[in-house]
C-alpha cells in the first residue's frame, strides 16, 4: 500500500507508474533512498496542493519526518494515500527496467 500509494500520485498514465514503480523497486534493491517528492509533501501537508515543476525542485527535501524518504532508505511508516486496488494489482506487474530515476515532461 505504501508503495503504489506513492506510485499512483507520482504517475499520470498507467504506462508511467509501471516505470516509476519499476524505478522504486530498483531503488529499495540497491538501498538507496526512494526521493519521491510525493512523501516530502505529504510530510509538509501540501499533499494535494497545486505545484509548479519549479516548486517541486526547490521543495525542503530536509524536513525532520519519518515520511521523508529522502533522508530515510526503504518505505515509510504508511501510505501517503488510498490507491486504487486495481493499481495494487498492476504495481505487481510493473516493468522490468534499470532505471534509477524519472523526469516529470512540463
Amino acid at each position: 500500500m505504501t508503495l503504489a500509494s506513492l506510485v499512483e500520485k507520482e504517475g499520470a498514465t498507467d504506462d508511467d507508474r509501471k516505470n516509476i514503480a519499476s524505478v522504486f523497486y530498483n531503488r529499495l534493491n540497491s538501498d538507496m533512498a526512494l526521493q519521491s517528492n510525493i512523501a516530502v509533501l505529504y510530510a509538509l501537508g501540501k499533499l494535494g496542493q497545486e505545484t509548479t515543476l519549479k516548486e517541486d525542485a526547490t521543495i525542503d527535501t530536509n524536513i525532520d519526518s519519518p515520511y521523508n524518504d529522502y533522508v530515510h532508505k526503504g518505505l515509510m511508516p504508511g501510505p501517503v494515500d488510498s490507491p486504487i486496488c486495481l493499481r495494487l494489482k498492476r504495481l505487481s506487474i510493473h516493468q522490468s527496467t534499470k532505471y534509477m530515476c524519472f523526469v516529470a515532461r512540463m
